[in-house]
Order: structure tokens, then sequence, then C-alpha cells
């Protein structure tokens, strides 16, 4: 079910039927505020845990190539230099 349209006429009438029109425009408006809020917070949750993972993979690399491990299949091995 679709929002009526408001007309200008309507407004300056200022009928009732024009009033429950608007009324349901407004919850229109508030819900998919709320929706485009919560969308937003959990973009924000997905960029920061992929920040976090980028991250952690960063730590991972400077630790095997400090360490000098060569990881072949599941297994790790310690390059002797």
């Amino acid at each position: 079910m679709g929002l009526q349209p408001l007309e200008f006429s309507e407004c300056l009438t200022d009928s009732p039927y024009f009033r429950e029109k608007l009324h349901a425009h407004e919850k229109e408006l508030t819900r998919t505020s709320k929706a485009i809020k919560g969308l937003i917070s959990q973009c924000r949750d997905l960029l920061q845990a992929a920040n976090s993972k980028c991250l952690s993979c960063h730590v991972e690399k400077t630790i095997t190539v400090n360490f000098n491990v060569i990881i072949t299949g599941s297994a790790a091995h310690i390059k002797q230099s």
C-alpha cells in the first residue's frame, strides 16, 4: 500500500482527510529515517570490522616476515639463514 499524494488545495481547506494523509506521510518519514539511521550504524560497524581485520592481517604479516616463517599448506617452517 502506497501513500496518497498530498494536494496543496487540500492543505488550504485543512480537512480531516488531509490531516489523516499528512499523518500517514509523517509516520512513513519517521520509519524511513529510523531505517536509514540503522543502515548507517551497520555500515559503520562493517567498516570498523574491516579496518580491524586489515590491521590484524598487517600485524600477522609483519610478525611472519620478522620471524622468517614460510607457510606452506598447513605447516609452518622456520627459514634457516
